[in-house]
């Protein structure tokens, strides 16, 4: 096999032979089963498993940056990552990270690959308006799930403890009250987020392509959709949308920290109350939620030694 460069000069492609390329991924698959923690180094997203009829997981797992960084320590790469920012309208930025993935002894180039993060992706460009207590001002102003049309100032969360009776002169005016999304004022606090998840995102795409390894890892969950693991809540008015149920409050911390971080993995964004009430309601959020606490619950997902959730029986089991 032959190609042609820019000066017309024929060069010849080596392919490697197909022992070769099978003994890498047999490599990579090792590595994942004996090296890597579900957590740490990929994503086992609770709710996407699907398995064939001889119990195969074909869902396939996301490669973390932890994982990528493991991939390019085995295979001896180093990953060259150039940035540029640009300056949106209204403080906003974009990051587009281009990362070269190079072979440290022959320093042959395996794959160039680029990403990107924008302050004006969703999760950064919008915050939740909250509503303010009558007592004391603080905004931690719930919806009672007990009383419809009541309302209490959550305690936990730095408010007075007071409740507002459905009818009452207070809980009209909390109900008047604007409640959804504004701009994000402090736009500057997520620069360096966005920076890094650009970086992020080019440097795992890189490994992916450079180690062949997107048999066995996934990047973006776009590629699972097609599961279509949950279904849309129908008719959600804002009346309706509560504060998150009480099964949340009876977990204990380690319960709490490896739902987080099944969070974090599953929606990209840091776990808090307020996605489940606002403009930001997400009915799939919500189902995916009391899915995971309802097999947490029946011990279909335990706590696993990265602090995440994982099967009964599986590695990584605390």
């Amino acid at each position: 096999m032959s190609n042609e460069t820019a000066n017309g000069a024929l060069i010849e492609l080596a392919p490697s032979p197909p022992e070769v390329v099978l003994q890498r991924m047999g490599v990579i698959q090792e590595t994942m089963k004996k090296a890597m923690s579900a957590g740490i180094h990929y994503g086992i997203i609770p709710g996407t498993e699907r398995k064939d009829k001889q119990g195969k997981e074909l869902a396939k797992p996301v490669l973390l940056k932890p994982g990528a960084e493991m991939l390019c320590a085995q295979f001896h790469l180093a990953p060259e990552i150039h940035t540029v920012m640009t300056v949106l309208q209204g403080d906003h930025r974009e990051y587009k990270s281009t990362c070269t993935l190079r072979h440290i002894t022959s320093g042959s180039v395996l794959a160039i690959l680029s990403g990107s993060a924008s302050t004006m992706e969703k999760k950064h460009r919008w915050r939740t308006l909250q509503r303010l207590c009558p007592e004391c001002g603080a905004p931690q102003v719930r919806a009672s799930k007990y009383e419809e049309g009541a309302w209490y100032c959550w305690e936990k969360k730095g408010g007075c403890g007071a409740n507002f009776k459905a009818g009452s002169a207070e809980a009209a005016e909390l109900h008047l009250q604007e409640a959804g999304t504004e701009e994000n004022a402090d736009l500057a606090d997520v620069w360096n987020t966005c920076l890094k998840i650009s970086e992020k995102r080019a440097m795992v795409a890189s490994v992916l392509v450079g180690t062949g390894c997107s048999a066995v890892f996934t990047q973006d969950l776009e590629d699972q959709k097609d599961f279509e693991p949950w279904t849309k809540a129908k008719d959600v008015t804002p009346e309706k949308k509560n504060i998150p149920p009480k099964e949340i409050w009876k977990m204990s911390p380690g319960e709490m920290r490896a739902f987080e971080n099944a969070f974090l993995l599953q929606w990209d964004m840091e776990f808090d109350g307020d996605v489940f009430r606002g403009e930001d309601y997400d009915p799939d959020c919500m189902k995916w939620c009391r899915d995971t606490w309802k097999k947490m619950e029946n011990g279909e997902l335990v706590i696993g030694k990265p602090g995440t959730l994982v099967k009964p029986g599986t590695k990584g089991e605390a």
